[in-house]
Parts: C-alpha cells; structure tokens; sequence
C-alpha cells in the first residue's frame, strides 16, 4: 500500500513498539521509496524529539479511513527552514475496521472541547449515541469541522478518562426532537429551534480516538462487554 494517497496535514498517531507512548502529529509529505516527512511532536508547547534507528507505529487518520504502518525513524531533516522526521515504511499498511471493534449502544450526555495544539476551546455539550474501542458517534447540536481535533471528557469509562478525538466523518441530520431533549443537551433558549419548538438541525459526527495508551483501550473494551452482557440477561428474563 502506498502513502502517495495520504494528504498533507493529515493526523498522525506515532506509537512506539517497545515503550507504546503515543505521540500526535501531523504529516508534512510523502516521498518516493516508501519514506514520509511527520511534523515533529510537540508536549507542553515543546518539540518532543524521538529516538532514532527505532521501530514505530505511524497510524494515519485519512479522509478514507484510518491506515497502520510500521516504520523506522530514520533521523532528522531540514527543509525549507524547518526540520522534521523521516520515517521508512517496514511493511505496506493496512486499513483499521474500526466498526468491526465490539460496539455499544448508548446515550450518554459528554463534554467536550475543540484542541489547537496546547490551546483548549470553551466547553461544548453533545450526546454518545454508541461507543467502540476504536472511537464514538457524537451528536451535538453545535457543527463542527472534519479534522478538528476534540478532548472528550468520558466518566463513563474511569473517571478524569478525556481522550484525544479527531472528526472522520460529518452528517447534517433534520430531526423532529423536542423542546426538552434540546434542553438536555444545550439548556433553554441556547438551542437552534423551528417556529414549532424542535430541533431544526443537529449533526452527527464519528470521531476516533487518537493518542489512547494500551490499558484506556482494554477499559472501553472491557466498559462495552461488561453493558452488553447485562442487556443480554436483562433481555433473556424477559
């Protein structure tokens, strides 16, 4: 698989092998011979430089789906002023299914805010509708745009849980919801209503996860079991 049809800012997840600390990023270009060009991560408003000669995972967050390779951190280059890292594809990728993560249906109320690198936006409200080791469906009554990157706070999963979260898809859906679930979610006359009294728009986005450790992974697996086998007692003594 080739990187050519990954673009220019792209989201990026380097993941370490050995240590699995997850860094965010994004892409700067794709060269030939299977090598790629990634901003170099910044923590606290600071470049984290990585180690070098060592094996990574790049997971890249496309507009056609979230894509895994392995890699090589071949060194540091400049160009144009600037200096990034060069990394040598080990192996040619394949395409993450997140869907195929087991998957909760839920409605749980959240908040959550726009991340622009250390720059956290105003707290904004919105509504979980399912749940997956891999991301969330997030509706929200405020739009939103495809690539921002979202910090979610989700209690549901182990308290202080605010994972990183970027926008992979955007839907406008037109619903016939109440005056109180519009209430629920943004709180009186805060809300975008038709002359009637219901919502005249809200959208709907599918957000993955980005920057999650290992053991936040196993949490959201085990949360999602653990509520599917008690629907399926609750069904089964009906």
């Amino acid at each position: 698989m080739s990187l050519q049809f990954i673009d220019s800012g792209t989201c990026v997840e380097v993941r370490g092998i050995v240590d699995a600390t997850p860094y965010i990023t994004t892409m700067h270009e794709t060269l030939e011979e299977g090598r790629v060009l990634l901003n170099i991560p910044r923590i606290d408003n600071k470049e984290k430089r990585l180690p070098t000669n060592k094996p990574y995972f790049l997971r890249f967050f496309s507009g056609k789906g979230v894509f895994r390779f392995t890699v090589v951190l071949c060194g540091y280059v400049g160009k144009g002023g600037a200096e990034y890292m060069m990394f040598q594809t080990a192996d040619d990728g394949e395409k993450i299914m997140n869907r195929q993560s087991f998957r909760l249906n839920c409605s749980e109320q959240v908040t959550f805010c726009v991340a622009d690198g250390a720059y956290l936006g105003p707290p904004q409200t919105g509504s979980i509708r399912d749940i997956s080791s891999g991301g969330i469906r997030l509706k929200t009554l405020d739009e939103l745009e495809l690539r921002q990157l979202l910090q979610i706070d989700i209690p549901m999963i182990f308290p202080d849980f605010r994972p990183n979260g970027l926008i992979l898809s955007k839907q406008n859906i037109n619903e016939a919801a109440r005056t109180s679930l519009i209430e629920q979610l943004r709180g009186k006359n805060l809300t975008k209503q038709s002359d009637s009294g219901k919502v005249k728009y809200m959208w709907q986005y599918g957000i993955a996860f980005v920057g999650a450790t290992d053991e936040e992974m196993e949490q959201i697996i085990m949360h999602v079991h653990n509520k599917q086998q008690i629907k399926r007692e609750e069904v089964s003594k009906k």
